[in-house]
C-alpha cells in the first residue's frame, strides 16, 4: 500500500521538514521492498494477507515512533 501512494498521501509527512521527509520516504519504500524480497526469498510461507498485516505493523509502528520523536 505504501509503495502505491504518492509522497503527499502519507499521513503527517507534510509536517516533516524537507531533508528529513526524503529520508523517511526512502526508509518506507526500502522497508517495503526489503520485506517483500525476504518474503519471496523465504518461500512465501506467510499468506499475502499475513505479510501485509505484519509489514504494516512493523513499518507503521516504526514511523509512529519516529513521528513522536520528531514531535509531529
Amino acid at each position: 500500500m505504501i509503495l502505491e501512494k504518492e509522497p503527499d498521501e502519507i499521513a503527517g509527512i507534510e509536517n516533516v521538514p524537507g531533508p528529513a521527509q526524503k529520508i523517511i520516504l526512502d526508509y518506507l519504500y526500502n522497508a517495503c521492498l526489503t520485506i517483500y524480497r525476504g518474503w519471496v526469498e523465504g518461500g512465501k510461507k506467510l499468506s499475502p494477507g499475513e505479510l501485509s498485516e505484519l509489514a504494516g505493523t512493523l513499518i507503521c509502528g516504526d514511523v509512529g515512533s519516529l513521528m513522536q520523536y520528531l514531535g509531529i
